[in-house]
């Protein structure tokens, strides 16, 4: 082929091809650098290999064939013999820039860091190959060949920072400006070398032992960051993974006779103790998790509230500043504690995260572009843009995000005692299971009723909350997804308890896994949760795997008031004076109960359904009473576990003593809020919960 091109212009095509190949990787390190620097990178899976591979032929064809066009189009500029030689330097220059205009077509800002890195290395190649060719300094292949090792050590560089830094509470700050460092030291030590050299009968020995010496620089520093704690535990420390889904309801889980297959949690029961009856403190999350992490009763909102009012005192839960966190109390004890949290409800300045090293909270609703190029940001941006169809945007899978930390976290603090929480959004809406534990067709991939969740075509509450114009086949195909959603975190969980099983650290580790709330399904016209303290919101699944425990199951009634005084028991970590409940290690240990107790729930109430409840839990009977209508509601949940028949009139007694042991309850804490002006700082931490709990949908 090459005998058809004129001889004059083959060492032209050549340059191109060459000029072509390096800013082609150019393109691929920042690609790179994009990607890991991201809060939800997580390391590339193999169909993302693929992808990968895709992207880098598109950059190298691409690039070459816009060169190519640039050099044709330009030759008239080149005619004379002596430009003919730098023809190909501006021409690559030249189609690196428009392909950089084309990838940027989709974005909303600009000019940015990107722009400039970006430009400065496009003009920087362009300059020195236009220097060396007119100097005679170094030959252009030899200039090329510098650029392009510089970009792969860049890619390297990323890839090992990433890592190395990837609990880090600035690890995307870190990457990048360590990255950047690094191409800039790299490139100027790869270049001085190469010309200082440039006469040595050893030359390429010399440069590629620098390079490589050099090389190294990322990898010592990512082993250094990413080195696992050399401390070790003494015999009787143990380690504590609390896992948390949010809206997982029991009956739905295999674990618990429902019909959706949860192995991980039937696997756990059957080596552990599976609480029959576990109840968490409110059906929503915030008050819920609040509540269980300092083991005290949440405060319940004001009757019928305006929507501005509800909003303001949803948004004052937050931790009191008095208390000291359990998280506090083991890391005192030497423990590092970990906190991975997919609501940003949870959230650092509210105090739930307090005491815990290392933390990572999202907001499950971000929205995350997936497609053949994933690793690739600006390539996959733009064809979004250009194809939509080989694009689709869904939100982030946080469940795979918090996994991997996970796993990340129990591996470099292995030979150290450690309580890990782990938060999982799911199954909680929107619901967008994995298409491997999707069982029906239906018309909305991601199902969302929250009338502010963004990119969803999905039936939206109205304003008293209802679903309208479901058939019957709609509802079926809502809790399919439900369904998935559950089969989908229970593989999660599996993952991080295979996990404790790989590095042997499943004889010195308790794992417990439980859930905030659950969820409706119609069940009393609504769906959803936050309204109500039937069994569907307020029954959660609660499992203690671990050593010296179980196999059982305990079929009395058991609080999450009841988590943090068990979990500081089975390590043997005195409890905090403030906590109102109890250790269930006697029940762990298969002892019987000796003081039977109800447990106790308050549900805050929303502008759309404005009665407030609150609800005694017995051995048999559970009682819901609404605080402003003065009804009381009686089950037996023997006879009844649905709640569908009201027992109160024909249960007289218990319908009037029950309402008072609820008071008494309420009446032994501050159950509302107090009225106090609040600080500049707490009004506006206020402010953006609100805004958080306006994209989830618990506000409007």
């Amino acid at each position: 082929m090459a005998k058809d091109i004129p001889p004059g212009r083959q060492p032209v095509i050549r340059d191109a091809l060459l000029l072509s190949a390096a800013y082609a990787l150019l393109f691929i390190a920042l690609e790179s650098l994009k990607a890991h620097r991201s809060r939800f990178w997580t390391g590339m899976t193999w169909l993302e290999f693929g992808g990968s591979l895709c992207g880098m032929a598109v950059y190298f064809a691409g690039l070459l064939v816009l060169t190519l066009a640039v050099l044709t189009l330009a030759r008239r500029l080149f005619a004379r013999p002596r430009l003919r030689p730098f023809a190909a330097i501006p021409s690559a220059a030249a189609a690196s820039t428009i392909l950089w205009a084309c990838l940027s077509v989709c974005r909303t800002e600009y000019p940015t860091f990107d722009d400039l890195f970006v430009v400065t290395l496009i003009l920087g190649v362009g300059t020195v190959s236009l220097i060396s060719r007119a100097t005679g300094l170094l030959p252009l292949g030899r200039v090329c060949a510098l650029a392009a090792l510089t970009f792969l050590a860049t890619i390297a560089a990323t890839v090992f920072l990433s890592q190395g830094f990837f609990l880090h509470p600035q690890r995307t700050e870190l990457v990048t400006r360590l990255t950047v460092g690094w191409m800039v030291a790299f490139g100027v030590i790869a270049f001085a070398v190469a010309v200082l050299f440039r006469h040595a009968r050893r030359q390429y020995v010399l440069a590629v032992v620098g390079l490589v010496v050099g090389a190294g620089a990322p990898a010592l520093v990512a082993a250094l960051a990413s080195q696992p704690t050399l401390e070790h535990r003494s015999a009787r420390q143990r380690n504590l993974v609390l896992i948390t889904c949010d809206a997982l309801r029991a009956d739905y889980c295999s674990a618990y006779g429902g019909s959706t297959p949860t192995p991980t949690l039937e696997a756990l029961a059957d080596r552990g103790v599976l609480f029959t009856r576990s109840y968490s403190l409110a059906p929503w999350t915030v008050p819920s998790m609040l509540g269980m992490f300092s083991s005290t009763h949440p405060r319940s909102l004001s009757s019928a509230p305006s929507r501005e009012a509800m909003a303001r005192e949803v948004g004052r839960y937050r931790w009191d500043p008095k208390h000291a966190a359990f998280a506090e109390r083991l890391s005192a004890n030497g423990y590092m504690t970990g906190g991975f949290v997919g609501n940003r409800l949870l959230h650092r300045r509210d105090g739930i995260l307090r005491g815990f090293d290392q933390t990572r909270w999202y907001l499950h609703w971000t929205p995350e572009r997936r497609g053949l190029f994933g690793q690739f940001p600006f390539l996959r941006d733009c064809c979004a843009w250009l194809v939509p169809a080989l694009v689709h945007e869904r939100p982030v899978d946080t469940s795979r995000v918090l996994t991997c930390h996970a796993e990340e976290f129990i591996s470099r603090n292995r030979n150290m005692p450690f309580f890990l929480w782990i938060h999982y959004m799911d199954p909680h809406d929107p619901y967008d299971p994995p298409a491997r534990f999707r069982t029906r067709a239906g018309p909305w991939p991601v199902f969302s009723p929250s009338p502010r969740s963004p990119r969803t075509d999905s039936p939206k509450f109205d304003d008293a909350h209802y679903l309208q114009g479901l058939t019957e086949d709609d509802k079926a195909y809502i809790r399919s997804l439900y369904e998935g959603e559950i089969r989908y975190v229970d593989e999660c969980i599996g993952r991080v308890v295979a996990q404790i099983d790989r590095l042997g650290l499943d004889d010195v580790t308790c794992i417990c896994v439980t859930s905030d709330h659950g969820e409706a399904f119609w069940e009393r016209g609504r769906t959803g949760h936050a309204f109500s303290l039937h069994e569907e919101q307020v029954h959660v699944p609660l499992v203690f795997a671990g050593p010296g425990i179980g196999p059982a199951t305990v079929d009395v009634p058991v609080s999450a008031l009841d988590l943090m005084p068990t979990l500081a028991d089975w390590i043997e970590v005195d409890p905090l004076v403030f906590w109102r409940g109890r250790s269930l290690m006697p029940l762990l240990n298969g002892e019987p109960e000796t003081e039977p107790r109800p447990c106790f729930a308050n549900a805050t109430n929303h502008y759309a359904w404005p009665d407030r409840f609150d609800a005694a839990i017995g051995a048999r009977y559970k009682l819901i009473r609404s605080l402003d209508s003065n009804r009381v509601e009686l089950f037996d949940l023997v006879e009844d576990p649905l709640e569908q028949h009201d027992v109160a009139d024909a249960e007289p007694a218990l319908a009037g003593s029950l309402p008072t042991e609820l008071t008494e309850w309420s009446n032994s804490f501050d159950s509302s809020f107090t009225s106090r002006d609040m600080t500049p700082e707490e009004e506006a931490g206020m402010q953006e919960r609100i805004q958080v709990l306006r994209s989830i949908g618990y506000v409007d």
